[in-house]
């Protein structure tokens, strides 16, 4: 038995012909099987009994704003926020890079909220970057920790400067 190997036994899934009960065998965390009823299951997985029960995928979050670490924790901290997107059938938040402070524009703030995150999070998570004239520099390396998209012209970062406000417009285009 690989560590890596489940059975979820039973379970109501919805195929395009309508909902069926079946067993879902899971090897390295992707669908390797779908097993109809009386099928065997591979021996020694770890079962999850979901009799009478819908196998649902996890939902994305693409858009949430964790506001921890800083001054702000209080309004949402990542255990209660992805406890509560758990509840809810969410498996991965993405976390805007503002208005917490620090905000995700730079490597340095990138550790810190991934630190918090990391001792906390009860679900995966991934973080947005932030783009503002001061930190064009930083992309590529926060493109390398993990920020795959980097949302421009948000005039809300508290360090912007009129500076930006004429780099980039309401459409994110910019002036170079």
């Amino acid at each position: 038995m690989g560590r890596n190997e489940k059975l979820i036994k039973s379970g109501k899934v919805v195929f395009p012909d309508g909902v069926r009960e079946v067993s879902l065998y899971i090897r390295d965390q992707r669908i390797a099987a779908v097993l109809d009823k009386g099928e065997d299951a591979p021996a020694g997985c770890e079962i999850i009994d979901a009799d009478g029960k819908m196998v649902m995928p996890g939902m994305i979050d693409t858009h949430n704003h964790m506001c921890d670490p800083g001054p702000y924790r209080y309004r949402e901290d990542w255990s209660c926020g992805t406890k509560s997107a758990a509840s809810g059938g969410i498996t991965t938040i993405c976390d805007m890079p503002l208005p917490c402070e620090p905000e995700t524009v730079n490597e340095e703030n990138f550790r810190i909220k991934e630190k918090a995150a990391s001792d906390q999070a009860v679900v995966d998570y991934a973080f947005w970057g932030g783009m503002i004239p001061s930190n064009i520099s930083e992309m590529q390396k926060l493109y390398e920790l993990g920020c795959k998209y980097c949302p421009v012209g948000m005039f809300s970062f508290r360090m912007q400067t009129q500076e930006a406000c004429c780099y980039a417009d309401h459409r994110g285009n910019t002036g170079a």
